[in-house]
């Protein structure tokens, strides 16, 4: 750890003991774990520690689009279990709940699986879509996350010179007389530990 921080073995012995001792940090798992400002009840993301710094920044950036993934995926369990009380005979809903199925009646239509766009990704590190496209390309590559591509079928039988005329280049993809509309990546994100 101290050729990793660039703190000296005599610190690390000396002052890491007496912060456990306060409660400013914990071990988990072999980690060490530091308590920020606001202190979680339990520890929300692991960020390892890494030899490079261009490596580091990338585990700090998938923390920040792991913690937006979460987010998601707490959001369709909400609403996959709302529909499920809804549709049930005897159940209950409070006033929030059924007010959100009066606005929302499509709601069990908008259920699908996390994404994030390029222009997402890009914004939750305050950078452009084009910086989010090449860092999702490295967060590929580093195996930090997995992408699946998905398409929205938007007209059936769709004629070349019509696809070349309307549609050509505004991420519409002409396959075997089908029109279909690029859609944002579904997103898996994986925990190194």
């Amino acid at each position: 750890m101290a050729e990793l921080t660039g703190i000296s073995h005599t610190s690390l012995r000396k002052y890491i003991p007496s912060m456990i001792k306060l409660g400013w940090c914990s071990v988990i798992n072999g980690h060490l774990c530091f308590k920020g400002i606001n202190k979680f009840k339990q520890v929300k993301i692991l960020i390892p520690i890494c030899e490079t710094k261009s490596l580091q920044v990338l585990e700090f950036r998938n923390a920040i689009i792991k913690n937006n993934i979460d987010k998601q995926i707490k959001q369709v369990k909400f609403k996959s279990e709302l529909v499920k009380r809804a549709k049930g005979v005897n159940t209950k809903l409070t006033p929030k709940e059924i007010m959100y199925l009066r606005k929302n009646p499509n709601v069990e239509k908008t259920i699908n699986e996390p994404t994030l766009s390029n222009r997402r990704f890009g914004s939750l590190i305050n950078r452009s879509k084009y910086t989010g496209q090449r860092l999702k390309q490295r967060l590929r590559q580093n195996e930090l996350i997995k992408t699946k591509s998905r398409f929205k079928l938007i007209k059936n039988n769709c004629t070349v010179h019509e696809y070349n005329y309307l549609y050509y280049g505004k991420g519409y993809i002409l396959e075997q007389g089908n029109l279909y509309q690029r859609q944002s990546d579904a997103i898996v994100c994986k925990q190194k530990l």
